[in-house]
């Protein structure tokens, strides 16, 4: 092995040569020998002890998808103006869903702010979809691993809480058409 990495046939840079593993040097420098030695099955049985090696914490994971450019880091500019502007609202809908408890005049201030929570909460669970998440110290920016995230932990939850956010929404603009 140590050979075939040094030969110079092998192309790899000199620093690359020691922090790869064993088998992705041998892919590296030898194609042809690699697919004979290496199955796809023992590829994928590497342990996480081996994958945690070359990935180093921080630093992300993605894929070639038509989707990534789409990503949002959770820590990104883009991801902190949405958390604030989220924040803004969750505050005003504390506030105020209470008060539709009492019987309140839903004027054109109130009906113009429950159209625009009803659109940012919808908006947030399209953005979730879009938004990476911190793993094992990772972060996981592929967009099929975010969404399956997303929708087997907050997305039914979200979704609900949409759903009478909007059916509330049509049922008062009803009322007053």
């Amino acid at each position: 092995l140590e050979s075939m990495i040094n030969s110079p046939s092998c192309n790899m840079p000199p620093k690359a040569k020691g922090l790869l593993l064993p088998m992705w040097r041998d892919t590296f420098c030898n194609i042809e020998e690699a697919k004979t030695r290496w199955s796809r099955t023992e590829m994928n049985e590497m342990t996480r002890k081996e994958t945690e090696e070359v990935l180093k914490a921080g630093q992300e994971i993605i894929e070639r998808s038509i989707f990534q450019n789409c990503m949002m880091k959770p820590q990104g500019r883009c991801g902190l103006a949405w958390d604030i502007f989220t924040a803004v609202m969750l505050f005003y809908d504390v506030i105020v869903l209470p008060l539709y408890a009492f019987p309140l005049s839903d004027g054109t201030f109130l009906y113009g702010m429950r159209i625009v929570t009803a659109l940012t909460w919808s908006l947030d669970v399209l953005a979730s979809f879009c938004r990476g998440f911190e793993r094992g110290g990772m972060l996981e920016m592929r967009p099929k691993r975010v969404a399956y995230q997303y929708l087997t932990t907050w997305f039914f939850f979200d979704l609900i809480v949409v759903l009478v956010d909007l059916m509330s929404l049509f049922r008062a603009g009803s009322q007053d058409g």
